[in-house]
């Protein structure tokens, strides 16, 4: 096995584990991919569509940058917010080269085996609010005067560790529904126990958006699968939503929160989705710079507008209204062309894909990308590197994926339109 494979299961290992190794171990990933694509003198560029949504969004943030701030000794880091492309790029040489060499299920099963560790972690956190291994750490009430903590796990915030979870048991559910005879029976063992424990510790980090997402991609994924599963597990999804809502209080007060204009999060969101759409309005075409607020003075000018000035000062806690605000329609157009073209190209491959593991890995980045897309909306998801480095290794493995089989199968099948 290439030495290259073992980096790759370390920086899979370190998505629920630790950002400081995923900024580390990703190098190991993408030099090696970048390296084969020069001895060869070739690379594997990105589909025409999020070629151009990537050019659109550089050139773009580059023309806000010199609009809002100017100063060149600032540049190198406001560009380097954007190294998430090059990752794209550089991770999708890797699967070019490594693919045949890469244990799709292995892989599958080490990132159970850390989420199970993760997880008894968290039901630890859960009674205790005790991190061993991070002081600074802060734990938040499942609900005010409650005796139980919403679990961190190895992260610094119960959102990232639940949207992580929530991304990542998706693709294991593929994989499960999958059926693979050749799994090994400790293989077997390992994803029982973490298809019982995981969706035990996303309920416990009492993250809402996460919730409503994990059932819409779950059920989805069955309905791909089996309509059985998807009305059996349907059934059982509403029966234990009744009890918990009739039975507890801070599940039924939380449920209740989602539409409840006054509760305090929800109060907080809605003016800093009104402040970035004051700002967007004012900067309608470049924005105001990317991550160009460190200090929150614009969006506390704003909310003072808005006669709010005791509003958390906080990131704008949508992804799509932060893209408005602060790169403008240009900016959040290429940006909204780019994960178009992720959903199109998931689309295709479930149509058309007749490999069967190939088959699965779509259908398991669909749910992925369903977490993180709809929590998008709540959360500022994709700007959170954690989930980030995630959703960007899947989008590029099923980038590889369509560009070396779904398409030349389509335009086999389809030669008057290649």
């Amino acid at each position: 096995m290439p030495i290259a494979i073992f980096f790759l299961f370390a920086y899979f290992i370190a998505f629920h584990v630790s950002i400081a190794g995923m900024e580390i171990l990703i190098w190991t990933v993408i030099l090696p991919g970048f390296y084969h694509a020069y001895k060869d003198k070739t690379i594997l560029w990105p589909q025409k569509l999020v070629s151009v949504a990537f050019i659109g969004l550089l050139v773009s943030a580059t023309i806000s940058f010199f609009i809002n701030i100017g100063d060149m000794s600032q540049f190198i880091d406001y560009i380097g917010e954007f190294r998430w492309i090059i990752t794209f790029i550089g991770v999708m040489q890797f699967f070019r080269y490594y693919h045949p060499f890469i244990n799709y299920r292995n892989l599958v099963s080490a990132g159970q085996i850390v989420l199970l560790i993760a997880g008894f972690y968290s039901f630890y956190q859960f009674f205790t609010a005790h991190d061993p291994f991070r002081s600074h750490v802060v734990f938040h009430y499942i609900y005010d005067g409650s005796p139980y903590f919403r679990p961190n796990s190895f992260f610094g915030l119960p959102t990232t560790y639940a949207y992580a979870s929530a991304m990542f048991f998706a693709v294991s559910l593929a994989f499960f529904l999958r059926e693979d005879a050749k799994m090994r029976p400790w293989q077997r063992l390992v994803e029982r126990a973490y298809l019982i424990i995981s969706p035990i510790n996303i309920f416990i980090a009492f993250t809402r958006a996460v919730w409503i997402s994990c059932v819409i991609n779950t059920l989805t994924i069955l309905k791909i699968y089996s309509t059985k599963y998807f009305i059996r597990v349907s059934v059982i999804l509403a029966l234990l939503f009744l009890a918990f809502y009739t039975s507890f209080t801070s599940f039924q007060n939380r449920i209740n929160s989602v539409f409840d204009n006054d509760y305090v999060a929800n109060h907080n969101r809605i003016y800093l989705w009104k402040a970035n759409l004051m700002i967007f309005a004012d900067h309608p075409f470049f924005g105001y710079g990317f991550e160009n607020d460190p200090e929150r003075k614009l969006i506390d000018s704003y909310l003072n507008k808005l006669d709010k000035p005791e509003i958390m000062r906080n990131h704008s806690h949508n992804t799509y209204i932060n893209f408005l605000s602060s790169l403008g329609i240009f900016g959040a157009g290429f940006f909204y062309l780019f994960i178009f073209a992720a959903i199109r190209t998931n689309i295709l491959g479930i149509r058309y894909s007749q490999n069967h593991l190939h088959k699965t890995l779509f259908i398991g980045i669909l749910g992925m990308q369903m977490v993180l897309l709809l929590g998008g909306f709540t959360e500022c998801t994709f700007e959170d590197s954690e989930l980030n480095h995630q959703y960007l290794f899947y989008i590029a493995l099923q980038e590889f994926l369509y560009l070396s089989y779904i398409r030349p199968q389509m335009d086999k099948a389809n030669p008057i339109n290649s």
